[in-house]
């Protein structure tokens, strides 16, 4: 099994929750932590 690092940008958490939903449901056998950090726009801007 390998760990993966996805990054997500995203207009709302509500939109990252259901983008790392998806892939969850995609590959159950393989998910089994999942790490999230969330970034300010300006945090990603600058």
């Amino acid at each position: 099994m390998a760990k993966l690092n996805i990054s997500l940008r995203s207009t709302s958490v509500d939109d990252a929750i259901e983008k790392i939903a998806r892939i969850k449901e995609a590959h159950p056998e393989d998910v089994l932590q999942i790490d999230v950090t969330i970034l300010d726009d300006h945090l990603l801007n600058s």
